[in-house]
């Protein structure tokens, strides 16, 4: 009897494994078909469906440090264009000493100066709201273990609008019941590749 129902429930998780995959696989095909471009070459490859657990896998983490890293590209941005101002207006006050009063090259100093104003107050700004978000990101990091769903890994095969054939891999985050698509990331972008950088580096941080 004890042999009959350790088969039994192998029988059960088997099944319900399969019926899992086949549930993402369906809601995977239907999502890719919206994104490529051109659908009808969608040719899946693998599909790994695995548990998710918040923080890590919480879709609303990835999307809070994607705009983080805007934010951060942003700030790089500004801090160039206090360096250019800065410049400028070293070079204008220069000129004015060697060639005299001259109201094109004040004019000149005085716009170098406001762009260096406006690029330092706008720095300001965004460090404010980078510590916020990163003060919220801590936080969320810091959270207990979740089950909050499923995710899989899918690797296809697809044309580009070149019409070459690719092999592409993108991570799918579903609902408990698998039942809906709650994001999807292609692995190979830059912003992912980030932010699972930054997340190896705090989950190293905790061992």
């Amino acid at each position: 009897m004890k042999k009959i129902s350790v088969l039994a429930l192998l029988l059960v998780l088997l099944v319900s494994c399969s019926s899992n995959e086949d549930k993402a696989n369906r809601l995977i095909k239907k999502e890719m078909k919206k994104t490529l471009f051109i659908a009808d070459s969608y040719e899946p490859a693998e599909t790994q469906l695995d548990s998710a657990f918040a923080p890590f896998d919480n879709p609303e983490l990835f999307e809070r440090m994607f705009d983080f890293f805007q934010y951060s590209e942003e700030l790089e941005k500004v801090k160039l264009d206090i360096k250019h101002a800065k410049s400028s207006m070293s070079i204008w006050s220069e000129s004015y000493s060697s060639l005299g009063e001259s109201q094109f090259v004040k004019n000149e100093y005085e716009e170098a100066r406001r762009e260096y104003e406006q690029a330092v107050a706008r720095e300001k700004t965004l460090t404010d709201i980078m510590m916020n978000k990163a003060t919220k990101l801590k936080k969320m990091l810091e959270s207990p273990s979740e089950f909050i769903g499923y995710k899989a890994v899918h690797s296809y095969r697809a044309k580009n609008n070149a019409g070459q054939v690719l092999l592409g891999k993108n991570i799918f985050f579903f609902d408990p019941e698998i039942e809906h698509v709650l994001a999807q990331y292609d692995m190979g972008s830059s912003e992912y590749t980030a932010c699972q950088l930054a997340l190896e580096e705090v989950k190293n941080s905790r061992q």
